[in-house]
């Protein structure tokens, strides 16, 4: 910008030749993603990512792919999920996600944020330690 000319963004329109009335836009439209968490009947869960919650809870609990996690655990119910309106944010929370222990996830699905922070701070430490210390907290502070 030359001398302290301001920037004007506009936003252009291209009609397409497959239809003169419809107008496609150059720039990306704005969509939900969602980041979900489901209890699978053994117990254990499963971390995902899609656009179509409802789309997506009906595919699991149709067995929809032989090969699939969730597919041999059966039964699975929707426990949580986060809402994105980028792609790219909703896969970077799925992978941080699954490298959370199932302590970690439970602290988020409960929305026990103290819990969660304690276990952010012991990630190093034995289990038994942490243990030790939750129950601690638990008798002193509860």
């Amino acid at each position: 910008m030359k001398n302290g000319s301001s920037l004007k963004l506009t936003l252009s329109t291209k009609r397409t030749s497959e239809s003169s009335s419809s107008t496609k836009y150059r720039f990306a439209q704005l969509h939900n993603f969602y980041v979900y968490i489901l209890l699978c009947s053994d117990e254990s869960y499963y971390v995902g990512v899609t656009n179509s919650l409802d789309r997506r809870l009906k595919e699991h609990s149709s067995g929809h792919c032989e090969k699939s996690y969730t597919n041999s655990r059966l039964p699975v119910q929707l426990i949580y999920f986060e809402e994105f309106k980028y792609i790219l944010k909703a896969i970077a929370r799925e992978k941080q996600l699954k490298g959370w222990s199932r302590k970690k996830k439970e602290a988020l699905i409960k929305g026990n944020l103290h819990e969660l922070i304690m276990l952010a701070q012991y990630a190093n430490t034995s289990n038994y330690a942490f243990q030790n210390f939750m129950k601690y907290v638990e008798k002193n502070f509860s």
